[in-house]
């Protein structure tokens, strides 16, 4: 019997597979898969392990948020908001592209384009 070779794993797995869905980063193809009720403990295990590999570290949200705060002028303004608040919600509701973005941003304009890219 013949082998198949397969150079793109993930594409030779059927659309409804959860690892399929898993390593193609297809958040909303795993979500809807692992919310049917017929299915596997499996794909449910993967829609979280991704959604929680999406999070940026604490320090990342922090480095994130001090270089906002420079690149707009309130890192010395003693009336700027905490920078912890927008570590909090960076941590909860963030991702990694757009923070990494944040971090790498050079001007107030580059940090601007930050979460359109990342959409």
């Amino acid at each position: 019997m013949p082998y198949i070779i397969c150079q793109n794993i993930p594409g030779c797995l059927p659309e409804e597979d959860p690892v399929r869905a898993y390593a193609e980063w297809d958040l909303a193809g795993l979500k809807a898969i692992a919310g049917k009720p017929a299915q596997s403990r499996r794909s449910q295990y993967l829609f979280l392990l991704r959604l929680a590999g999406n999070r940026p570290s604490e320090e990342d949200c922090r480095k994130a948020a001090m270089n906002l705060q420079k690149l707009r002028g309130l890192d010395t303004n003693p009336q700027a908001p905490d920078p912890e608040v927008a570590v909090r919600r960076c941590r909860t509701s963030g991702d990694s592209k757009s923070v990494r973005c944040l971090i790498a941003a050079k001007t107030a304009a580059e940090a601007d384009q930050c979460g359109a890219a990342a959409k």
